[in-house]
């Protein structure tokens, strides 16, 4: 921590001055006003202004540390994915195959009915009757 003394004819000038001299900002010292500045009579008897000027301690940065947590974290995924990957349920090559057979079962099914309706709106059965047309 550096420390010094600057003058001025304000505590402004003063202060301004010390943190010319040690490069910093006012947020980055701590200010103690020594004396503050007198303009005397006529300019006789002035006094400066004399202030202290501290460096303020580096604050240390706290980085956390987040591989841990990060590690954790994808192993966790990884296992979950393992245990999705082990369900009975999960569409694997065999349940695909089942699901079209069954797809295609359906269709078929659907397909027939439509046909069948289809011929009995095309070609519907008349019943036949004993008598001729065009007689009434």
């Amino acid at each position: 921590m550096r420390s010094i003394q600057a003058t001025g004819k304000s505590v402004d000038a003063a202060i301004f001055s010390g943190l010319q001299q040690l490069g910093l900002s006012i947020d980055e010292v701590t200010i103690n006003v020594i004396q503050h500045g007198t303009k005397g009579l006529l300019g006789i008897g002035a006094k400066p202004a004399i202030v202290e000027l501290t460096e303020n301690p580096a604050e240390e940065v706290v980085v956390p540390d987040f591989t841990a947590e990060l590690a954790r974290e994808r192993r966790e995924r990884t296992e979950r994915r393992g245990n999705r990957d082990n369900r009975s349920g999960r569409d694997n090559r065999e349940n695909r195959d089942n699901r079209r057979r069954e797809d295609r079962e359906t269709v078929t099914a659907i397909a027939e009915g439509v046909e069948e309706t289809r011929k009995e709106i095309i070609e519907p059965e008349i019943p036949e009757t004993d008598m001729p047309v065009g007689t009434g």
